[in-house]
């Protein structure tokens, strides 16, 4: 008995030290061990955005001429990834709605090894040589990121070199991450890592803070997360994420079936030091699996209908562009293109875009900013 009670705590100590010395890079490890069982998948979910008491925001903008643009007050969306062997596609079908229109969200972007297509907006297509991917792409660990920067989670947390190498890794002058690991943490139940990810303007000005918490026993997921933007308050959150309904999709693996992220609005906090929700969106997992099994064929048939304004890109660089059904006149139709797929294209997108530089006005937010190779605190 007496041997059982030292045994149990000898083992005891050594796990209480072992979890006491936890740095920052066991955590980077631990995610990135835990991305790669995500990295063939299947998923069906829905995504609902809905604007709080506030009256959408009008801007002129000049594209060729006056035009006024208008903030999404709402949004539905159907969405379903695949992501198979290095080859993906997304097929969406939805709306987004502002005070005077219903605007097409519909969009499907495929890779089929050599070649992206993407088709949008009711008329538009991209022929694209390589593997051009886009912030809706479905990273299964940053369900409640996927708006603050478009990069798995363990390239996020990786340090500068290897942010800037992903393809949706951008770099903001001046800029850079602070990494910190917070110790643990219970959520629901779940022991948790936090980390915090502060973002310095050179050359030691820190601008705002990302609290994340990783659920241990559900595959280094976040299950929360807070957003603080300082020039609105350092105390209090200016968005805040949470993940739920967990469920076992394979032996061992997890997936949230449901995820909110709220964002308040950062002049009422600044003023007033209280919480006014400016948007929340929702997203509801329908299916998940690990096991895609798709034909080839799949992730090369992306179908651009007669009408369609066609750019075969390269190099970020227009090479052709016509309209199909017209290919007895390709020198016209690429003319007329060009003119209708930019103001088409402005259009569709006036509201979203607006709704994101809304978003930075009131949050001040930096988007995919670089990342710092040393990791303060860890």
């Amino acid at each position: 008995m007496r041997t059982t009670t030292i045994a149990l705590l000898v083992i005891l100590f050594w796990t209480l030290r072992v979890r006491a010395d936890v740095t920052f890079q066991d955590i980077l490890e631990n995610v990135k061990r835990n991305e790669a069982l995500y990295e063939n998948h299947d998923v069906k979910l829905r995504l609902e955005y809905e604007m709080g008491n506030f009256e959408p925001a009008k801007i002129m903008q000049m594209h060729g001429g006056p035009v006024v643009s208008e903030e999404i007050k709402a949004t539905s969306s159907s969405m379903h990834y695949v992501n198979q062997g290095g080859l993906f596609r997304l097929d969406r079908k939805g709306t987004n709605t502002t005070p005077s229109a219903e605007l097409s969200a519909d969009c499907t972007r495929a890779f089929d090894g050599t070649t992206t297509r993407l088709y949008e907006y009711g008329g538009i297509g991209n022929i694209i040589p390589g593997r051009e991917q886009d912030h809706d792409f479905m990273y299964p660990h940053m369900l409640l990121l996927r708006k603050v920067v478009q990069v798995p989670l363990s390239t996020y947390l990786s340090g500068m070199k290897a942010f800037e190498a992903h393809p949706l890794g951008r770099r903001s002058e001046g800029q850079r991450f602070e990494y910190a690991y917070m110790g643990e943490d219970d959520v629901d139940g779940l022991r948790c890592h936090k980390v915090w990810i502060t973002t310095v303007v050179e050359p030691d000005l820190r601008a705002n803070r990302s609290e994340v918490w990783l659920a241990e026993e559900r595959n280094y997921m976040p299950v929360r997360t807070r957003g603080f933007y300082y020039n609105y308050s350092k105390d209090i959150p200016s968005e805040e994420g949470a993940a739920s309904d967990f469920r076992e999709i394979a032996p061992g693996v997890w997936f949230p079936f449901r995820a909110e992220v709220t964002l308040y609005d950062g002049l009422t906090l600044m003023m007033q030091r209280k919480l006014e929700v400016h948007g929340r969106y929702r997203l509801t997992v329908e299916e998940a699996s690990l096991h895609p099994s798709y034909e080839q064929a799949y992730f090369e048939d992306v179908v651009f209908p007669d009408g369609t304004a066609v750019y075969e890109v390269e190099n970020s660089q227009i090479k052709k562009s016509y309209r199909v059904g017209t290919p007895d006149a390709p020198a016209v139709a690429a003319a007329k293109a060009k003119r209708w797929w930019v103001l088409a294209a402005f259009a569709a997108t006036a509201a979203l875009a607006l709704a994101i530089a809304v978003a930075r006005r009131r949050m001040r937010r930096p988007i995919g900013v670089s990342s710092v190779e040393g990791v303060p605190g860890a």
